[in-house]
């Protein structure tokens, strides 16, 4: 009789810390972010270690969607690569001279007319979810293209990908589609 208390018990704590660590692992994930995509590839997650990235600097410049920025914690160019953080261009414009400091971490940045989007560091895992009505194509590490790659079904299709550092691109055959983007990092 004790010995099935014993194991009841310990069955019940692994359960509690399960729950605890799968709890705290959500706080730790990027916002979901929402992405309209329509009849031409759209970039909805960027890739983890960008070929080009430039240094952000608190002077005004244009931006093109798809560019990669670093921004140091103390907001100028100076600090070592490890406490800098990284962006990409969401919203293509001209920034503004702004104090990047206060930058956040894991939600969006509007700086000027451009929208940054920060850059995990390392990704555990990709989740690609369809909230719309017609089909949605997914394209790892290039663009993509209609009937072609990872489809995902309307009103909920899903695909998840670990350990996928690369860019995600999404496409709709319908003008407009939306997409929910999770990025959960290691």
């Amino acid at each position: 009789m004790k010995r099935d208390r014993l194991g009841y018990t310990v069955s019940v704590v692994c359960a509690v810390l399960g729950l605890i660590s799968a709890i705290a692992g959500t706080v730790t994930d990027f916002p979901m972010q929402s992405r309209e995509v329509g009849t031409s590839s759209t970039q909805i997650a960027p890739d983890i270690n960008p070929p080009t990235i430039s240094d952000r600097s608190s002077t005004a410049a244009v931006y093109a969607v798809g560019d990669y920025v670093n921004v140091w914690s103390n907001g100028t160019g100076t600090a070592i690569f490890s406490q800098s953080l990284r962006y990409w261009c969401i919203t293509a414009g001209t920034s503004a001279a702004t104090n990047l400091a206060s930058w956040s971490s894991i939600l969006d940045v509007t700086d000027g007319t451009v929208t940054w989007r920060p850059i995990p560091r390392t990704r555990n895992d990709v989740l690609v979810q369809n909230d719309s009505t017609g089909v949605v194509y997914i394209g790892w590490g290039a663009p993509a293209v209609m009937n072609r790659g990872t489809r995902l079904n309307a009103n909920g299709g899903s695909v998840s990908r670990p350990d996928y550092d690369s860019a995600v691109y999404a496409i709709s055959g319908s003008a407009t589609a939306n997409v929910t983007i999770t990025e959960q990092p290691r």
